[in-house]
């Protein structure tokens, strides 16, 4: 089984929220019976726990902000009626074979038309 790396970051959450749980009421026990050297102990597991929640959160904020430049829909970029259009081919091969057929010769159209290999106005009259 694969992990996502959503489910990943939500359990590093949850591991973080039960650690500092547990630091929060050895600070409050050792505090309470006047112990130094606990307290001590459990303010600095609190500060290197909220240390690793805020560098969580900026991997998240990073995981996030890479989900959303890549084009949604399907892996090849391709708009929903373009994906209709490369179904409805008569291409050999299942549908996602002529779908990526398809957008690799999109990507080629385009290169040659960048680059002057195809041009737009072939066989256009001008007088």
């Amino acid at each position: 089984m694969a992990f996502k790396y959503d489910d990943i970051m939500r359990a590093q959450a949850q591991n973080i929220d039960n650690q500092q749980a547990l630091a929060a009421a050895d600070l409050e026990a050792a505090r309470l019976t006047d112990d130094e050297a606990g307290v001590h102990g459990a303010a600095e597991r609190i500060l290197q726990l909220d240390l690793m929640r805020n560098a969580l959160n900026v991997r998240a904020q990073q995981y996030l902000t890479a989900q959303a430049a890549q084009p949604q829909g399907n892996r090849w970029g391709l708009s929903s009626e373009e994906v209709e259009v490369a179904k409805a081919s008569h291409g050999s091969g299942t549908p996602e074979q002529r779908i990526e057929e398809y957008a690799r010769n999109k990507q080629r159209y385009q290169h040659m038309r960048a680059t002057g290999q195809y041009r737009d106005d072939q066989g256009t009259v001008r007088r």
